[in-house]
């Protein structure tokens, strides 16, 4: 219904931002990570929205990447999770992070969440696996096939991505070791960084 909304933003709080529209003053629900990036008072914002209609309550939730968007709108098809619960694990985790978690079938990097339990976090995982499949395309978990494998390992085992691309830089120049031996030297350098 309200595709996006652009114009000068006026304020903004914790999950939420006010955008001045034709006069009006439209808060739009967003992600802590875009309250973050989006910029001053005075600044021209543009955020891709979805309406969300409720019997009691109208909600408008912005996003500043299409991406974002996306996800969102796949994590409110799921039985359960509402817009704010949507929202709680977009602002938690950046769209490539849940997004990867879930085409990896690693649930536990959903635990994370204030909200998701065992049960969500696998429900997620189980219905959105084949949909981001076809939306998202096989999303690659790392830019290099060498050390792919290195970070699958360690995304299944609840690391981060980006805690993986951390410890695979402080391989340097120990590419012609095994996969195992990667391994156990990425996983010493993560417990000494804890």
């Amino acid at each position: 219904m309200i595709a996006f909304v652009t114009g000068p933003l006026v304020q903004k709080g914790p999950d939420w931002v006010i955008v001045k529209v034709a006069g009006f003053g439209i808060r739009l629900y967003v992600p802590t990570s875009t309250v973050d990036r989006i910029g001053a008072p005075g600044d021209v914002v543009y955020l891709q929205s979805h309406l969300s209609v409720k019997e009691n309550d109208l909600s408008l939730y912005g996003f500043d990447t299409k991406e974002a968007l996306s996800l969102f709108m796949s994590l409110i098809g799921v039985a359960g999770i509402g817009p704010r619960l949507a929202l709680s694990i977009l602002s938690a985790l950046a769209p490539e992070v849940a997004a990867e978690a879930i085409l990896s079938g690693n649930a536990n990097t959903l635990l994370r969440v204030p909200g998701v339990g065992k049960k969500m976090a696998d429900r997620i995982t189980l219905e959105l696996r084949g949909k981001l499949d076809m939306e998202w395309g096989q999303m690659a978990i790392a830019q290099d096939n060498r050390d792919s494998p290195v970070v699958a390992a360690l995304l299944n085992l609840g690391y981060s991505s980006d805690e993986a691309r951390k410890a695979l830089a402080s391989l340097d120049n120990k590419w012609d070791l095994s996969t195992e031996e990667q391994l156990r030297a990425v996983l010493q350098f993560l417990g000494k960084s804890i």
